[in-house]
């Protein structure tokens, strides 16, 4: 036995032989670390029949984010690169003989791709594949050359789905069944999937070829959006708690009709006066002691900010979806209720629990 041997284990002979409390809390709460790591790694993989590892493709970011403008490349003008690093989670069944369905995950703003890997777990366990990306300037991403990142490239979600598509891309995930792709986010990283789905929809109406993106499932973000090119299924789920609601239409419609209100009341006030001093009301100020807000508007004032039933957002989206399905338009959304024809891309539903902004990704 060399000397270096013998001296390690006279070293550990001595530290058991002066053995103490401090050094027992020590030992235990080393093995309770490992302990703790161990059993979270299998939670994380599903008792090893998940594998995950983390990938960065390198990307090249354009003015407009769009292959068909003839923008000039940013990487080629200032020689900077730029990166997009994801988490992929594969179900250890998936195969090229037995593909599975792929899902795009972003999370929102100053979010990693690990704050969403509680439900990145229940999807691959219910046998989904998961690409979850750090977006852009967050985590180990780099910047992006673009002010709006979630807006102008989905956070990330427009390159990784190209990046699928590309013969690299295609030979790693040969596990990937392509005509089941879909895309979810919260918050900015929900607004990141819908203008995916309105990429991928112009896309797919300019090729007339199916679109790439089969679904999409929002959280945390309504506001803002057109629909005009999107041909798959969508599903929002929005809190009625939300304290980001104040940012709604149904808040905007209802600061009007606050405004309006305080307006009947001042002038009501200006007029009774006016008339208690004995003076001679004008026509219009006649009209002022009898104004009030229709019923209507008493109406929305009792609506919640974040009442998805009423919610012009909520409304737009089924009806977007309805109407592409050949169906009536409804006035009011059901919450919760099947809309239109999952099989044939025209499906919505709307969901609105309640819980805080930030809580809602692990209880969607």
């Amino acid at each position: 036995m060399s000397a270096f041997f013998k001296k390690t284990l006279s070293g550990i002979t001595n530290w058991f032989k002066g053995w103490t409390k401090a050094k027992s809390a020590l030992a235990i709460g080393l093995a309770l670390v490992l302990l703790g790591g161990f059993i979270a790694s299998m939670i994380q993989t599903d008792f090893f029949n998940v594998s995950i590892e983390t990938k960065t493709i390198e990307v090249d970011i354009t003015a407009s984010v769009d292959a068909t403008s003839g923008a000039i490349s940013k990487v080629e003008q200032t020689g900077v690169p730029t990166w997009s690093t994801a988490d992929i989670y594969r179900p250890k069944s998936a195969s090229k003989d037995n593909p599975v369905p792929m899902i795009l995950v972003a999370p929102g703003i100053q979010r990693t791709k690990e704050t969403q890997a509680s439900f990145c777990i229940e999807l691959v366990r219910r046998g989904y594949g998961v690409i979850c990306l750090d977006p852009y300037g967050q985590g180990e991403s780099s910047p992006s050359y673009e002010s709006q990142s979630a807006t102008r490239e989905g956070y990330g979600l427009f390159h990784w789905m190209d990046y699928l598509y590309t013969a690299e891309g295609m030979a790693e995930f040969d596990w990937v069944d392509y005509t089941r792709i879909g895309a979810t986010g919260h918050s900015a990283g929900g607004n990141g999937a819908q203008k995916l789905a309105e990429r991928e929809g112009k896309l797919a109406n300019d090729t007339k070829q199916p679109s790439r993106l089969a679904a999409i499932y929002v959280t945390g973000f309504i506001r803002g959006w057109s629909w005009k090119n999107t041909t798959c299924n969508i599903g929002i789920s929005y809190s009625a708690a939300d304290e980001g609601a104040f940012q709604n239409e149904t808040a905007v419609k209802k600061a009007e009709i606050e405004a309006k209100k305080a307006e009947i009341e001042a002038k009501k006030a200006e007029a009774e006066a006016k008339k208690a001093a004995g003076g001679i009301l004008t026509a219009e100020e006649e009209l002022w002691l009898t104004a009030t807000l229709t019923a209507d508007e008493e109406f929305w004032l009792t609506v919640g900010n974040a009442d998805m039933r009423y919610a012009p957002e909520s409304i737009k989206i089924v009806n977007y979806q309805l109407e592409r399905a050949g169906e009536a338009k409804i006035e009011e959304v059901e919450v919760g209720a099947y809309y239109g024809n999952p099989y044939e891309g025209t499906f919505a539903i709307i969901n609105n629990e309640s819980c805080l902004h930030a809580m809602q990704p692990y209880d969607a």
